[in-house]
């Protein structure tokens, strides 16, 4: 007996029927727009990377543009998340974008007399 991917090859060798399966699947299903509009991370830099919220550490690829940040997805790659993210990681992109993000070092300074008072 032929194995199931032979089977299929040969219906799809069949003139009525093999046109039938094609229905809504290879190239002829991408509409034109599609095919226009082209992949959304073309010419983009790739950069792996790990979530910085909690501490699993899920793997993440970071895709920039000119040094601006573009997107975020799950690194498939990661062993630990397998290519998904929580949407905690998954909305990075948003926090390290954000205007009112601190930039900058910010330091407490807190007196001897504070650190040593006892309670």
């Amino acid at each position: 007996m032929a194995d199931r991917p032979d089977l299929f090859r040969r219906l799809r060798d069949l003139p009525v029927v093999g046109r039938a399966a094609d229905w809504g699947l290879g190239p002829s299903a991408v509409p034109k727009n599609t095919k226009r509009a082209g992949s959304r991370i073309a010419g983009l830099k790739a950069t792996e990377s790990v979530c910085p919220y909690c501490a699993v550490g899920c793997g993440q690829i970071v895709y920039t543009r000119e040094g601006e940040l573009v997107d975020i997805e799950g690194n498939p790659r990661s062993p630990i998340n397998q290519g998904t993210l929580c949407p905690k990681g998954a909305a990075c992109r948003y926090a390290a974008a954000a205007a009112s993000r601190c930039c900058g070092i910010r330091r407490h300074r807190s007196s001897s007399r504070d650190v040593l008072r006892p309670n």
